[in-house]
């Protein structure tokens, strides 16, 4: 049986998995989650959180607003598809990073 290595939660409750692992002294496996919540953020800054996705929450909100005012308003062609950028935070880069 080949150890777990790391695990990847696919919704903001990666500090759930960190907290097992935490409270188990259980070392070595990499944390992949989504979202900068205060959890997420301890977890991260203790070490047991790897790397979170940041999904640019505010950019997301305001494309989906301009998207409908422009439809709605200017009777505009909405895009099917908008492509966003991620951002991955590490430990090292959280305290740069602008949410």
């Amino acid at each position: 049986m080949t150890p777990v290595k790391a695990i990847f939660v696919t919704n903001s409750r990666a500090y759930k998995v960190a907290s097992v692992l935490e409270k188990n002294k259980i070392k070595g496996i990499k944390i992949l989650g989504y979202d900068l919540i205060d959890p997420n953020i301890q977890y991260l800054k203790k070490g047991f959180i790897d790397f979170l996705i940041s999904q640019e929450p505010f950019n997301q909100g305001y494309m989906g607003i301009m998207s409908l005012y422009n439809h709605l308003i200017l009777n505009q062609e909405v895009e099917q598809q908008k492509l966003m950028p991620i951002t991955l935070i590490t430990k090292e880069n959280l305290e740069f990073y602008k949410a």
